[in-house]
């Protein structure tokens, strides 16, 4: 299987910038906002890996159980900091019940703002 054809070879600079994250998220300067990014884009990286690496983690669990649990600490890390940017807030109960449907909410939105802020190529 060649690289291109591998997803989760495709995912790797993903990886890394989740491991970045996670340091960064570590420092005791960190604030709020540092830890929702890295808790939002674990839960992606680990919600797309779930499907093509089915095998367990080092502890034991999945690639889907650990989006499910990393997507309940984004949940309860935006209801506290009330940062949620999604159209529905992480206060609706619905979310209780659909983590990964929160997280790819907020994933969406995320990549939208990356999207916006971009700076247009030149031709």
């Amino acid at each position: 299987m060649t690289p291109r054809s591998d997803p989760a070879a495709l995912l790797l600079p993903e990886a890394y910038a989740v491991q970045r994250l996670q340091v960064l998220a570590g420092d005791h300067d960190a604030g709020p906002e540092q830890m929702r990014t890295y808790l939002l884009r674990r839960a992606v990286l680990d919600d797309r890996l779930a499907p093509v690496m089915p095998e367990p983690l080092y502890d034991g669990a999945t690639y889907e159980q650990d989006a499910v649990e990393t997507g309940q600490r984004l949940l309860d890390h935006d209801r506290t900091h009330h940062s949620h940017r999604g159209p529905v807030p992480a206060g609706d109960p619905r979310w209780d019940f659909d983590l990964l449907g929160y997280v790819r909410q907020e994933h969406a939105v995320l990549v939208r703002e990356e999207h916006d802020t971009e700076e247009p190529t030149r031709a």
